[in-house]
């Protein structure tokens, strides 16, 4: 597995989690999975395959999907 050093949550992450109600659901993941990928040098951390942004036409969303948004830390 690839060890990651996580960067700063996007802004429009930060600025949404402070709304009340938020949930991960309603967020902007565009901005999240561009931060992620780019945060982990479009490699998955647990396969070491590349990854992108790429849109995947027939199922209607990106190919790279978010496994989980809480951190692992505080789970």
């Amino acid at each position: 597995m690839k060890h990651i050093v996580k960067n700063t949550e996007p802004q429009s992450l930060k600025t949404y989690r402070s709304t009340p109600n938020a949930s991960f659901n309603d967020s902007n993941k565009e901005d999240i999975r561009k931060s992620l990928i780019e945060e982990q040098g479009a490699i998955c951390a647990y396969c070491m395959k590349r990854i992108s942004n790429k849109w995947n036409a027939k199922l209607q969303k990106p190919f790279t999907e978010i496994e989980h948004y809480k951190s692992q830390d505080v789970i």
